[in-house]
C-alpha cells in the first residue's frame, strides 16, 4: 500500500502509452519486463499503479526513442545519443552508427540513409567537399542537430485505422528481427513473402492479391520507381520499411488470426 502522505506520483498503463505516444499493448509488453519498476499498488478495477519518475528513468535508459517523444526539447538526454555542439560535424556512417545505438540495434547502413536523403527523411548535408566553408571537409557532413533530429524524430508507434478495422497489431518476433536485420527496400514480392508468413500461411499472398491491395489502398504506392532519378537506383517498384508495415500489421481477420496462432 502507498501511504496516505506519500509524495510519489503515480501512473497508470493507460497514462504511460500516452505520455509517449505508444499502444496500450505496447505500454502493458513494457511493464512485463524485469527491470520495469515494481507495480505500487492498485487503484479502483484493480488498475495498477507505478511511481511515474522511476518509469520515466526507466524509459530513458531501455526506450530512449520513445522518451524523446516525451521530452522533445531535451534530445541529448537520452543515453544513446552523446553531448556535444549542434554545429559539430558528422559523417554520414556515423549517423547510421548513432541511430543504430539509439533504437538498440545495428547501425543503419549508409545505402539505407542514402534513401531517406532522396525522401526528404534525413536532410541533404549541411557542409560538402569544397563548398568553400571552415573547417573544409572532405565528404559529405551533417551537423550534430540536424543528424539528432533526425533520430529523434517522431516514428508512429501507435497506428490506428478506421472503427472497423481498430488498432494494428504489434509485429510479430519474426517481422520485428527481420526488418531489424533488413532495413532497405522491399520489392513486392518480398511484401508477399513476409506477408505469408505473418499471416501464418505457409505460402507468400499471391501477387495478384498484393496488387489488388495495392490498387485498393491497402497497401502504400512505392516510394521508388525504376527511372525515378533517385539513388540507388532500381529496375522494379520497390517500398521501404515504413511504408510496407502498416500492410503486414493490419488485424488479422478471423481465418488469418488461427492460422497464425496455429502456426506459433
Amino acid at each position: 500500500m502507498i501511504p496516505a502522505n506519500s509524495k510519489i506520483k503515480q501512473t497508470t498503463v493507460e497514462k504511460i502509452a500516452k505520455r509517449y505516444h505508444v499502444s496500450g499493448s505496447t505500454a502493458a509488453s513494457w511493464t512485463l519486463e524485469e527491470t520495469f519498476p515494481p507495480c505500487l499498488d492498485k487503484g479502483w478495477g484493480k488498475t495498477q499503479l507505478y511511481d511515474e519518475a522511476a518509469v520515466d528513468e526507466w524509459v530513458l535508459e531501455h526506450k530512449p526513442e520513445a522518451w524523446v517523444v516525451a521530452h522533445p526539447k531535451q534530445k541529448e538526454k537520452a543515453t544513446a545519443l552523446p553531448a556535444g555542439g549542434p554545429k559539430d560535424l558528422l559523417p554520414l556512417d556515423r549517423i547510421g552508427v548513432l541511430e543504430g545505438r539509439f533504437l538498440s540495434r545495428e547501425p543503419t547502413p549508409v545505402a539505407t540513409l542514402r534513401t531517406y536523403i532522396s525522401r526528404g527523411v534525413l536532410a541533404r548535408p549541411d557542409r560538402r567537399a569544397g563548398d568553400g566553408g571552415q573547417p573544409e571537409v572532405t565528404e559529405d557532413m551533417w551537423f550534430r542537430e540536424t543528424a539528432y533530429n533526425y533520430i529523434t524524430r517522431p516514428r508512429r508507434v501507435r497506428r490506428k485505422t478506421g472503427k472497423s478495422d481498430g488498432e494494428r497489431r504489434e509485429p510479430s518476433e519474426f517481422l520485428r528481427r527481420y526488418f531489424e536485420e533488413n532495413p532497405g527496400l522491399l520489392t513486392l514480392e518480398k511484401i508477399a513473402e513476409l506477408d505469408g508468413k505473418e499471416q501464418g500461411r505457409s505460402k507468400p499472398t499471391a501477387l495478384s492479391t498484393m496488387r489488388a491491395y495495392r490498387s485498393r489502398g491497402l497497401l502504400a504506392p512505392p516510394d521508388r520507381l525504376p527511372n525515378d532519378g533517385k539513388t540507388p537506383e532500381v529496375d522494379e517498384p520497390m517500398w521501404t520499411p515504413e511504408s510496407a508495415r502498416p500492410y503486414l500489421l493490419r488485424p488479422l481477420g478471423r481465418r488469418g488470426a488461427a492460422a497464425a496462432k496455429s502456426d506459433q
